[in-house]
């Protein structure tokens, strides 16, 4: 996986118990967390976290995250399960959501 466009489209996954949302530490990433952290925060979403290029970068991305939980995780089973293969993206019951950082 790397950061990139994703295209939002329907998925039903009617067992999805909590939203999540894959991200990496990477700039995009963090544009696209700082402007969608209140949604996220309503949805009471959890972020796997599929890139990261140390532990530093990791700690930064946790700071801006502030009450939301990360974990972070291999994304490669995850990405090839939802058809996706760009981050970051929000998976919720309904599908793949997309929103831009530039809106």
């Amino acid at each position: 996986m790397q950061p990139g466009r994703v295209i939002a489209h329907a998925v039903e996954f009617p067992n999805l118990s909590q939203p999540f949302f894959l991200l990496g530490t990477d700039p995009l990433s963090q544009r696209w967390l700082a402007q969608n952290r209140a949604r996220l925060l309503e949805l009471h979403a959890m972020g796997l976290v599929v890139e990261a290029a140390g532990a530093a970068d990791y700690a930064r991305l946790q700071a801006l995250a502030g009450a939301l939980p990360l974990a972070p995780v291999v994304g490669t089973d995850i990405a090839q399960a939802l058809g996706v293969d760009h981050y970051p993206v929000l998976v919720t019951a309904a599908g793949i959501e997309v929103r831009r950082p530039d809106g």
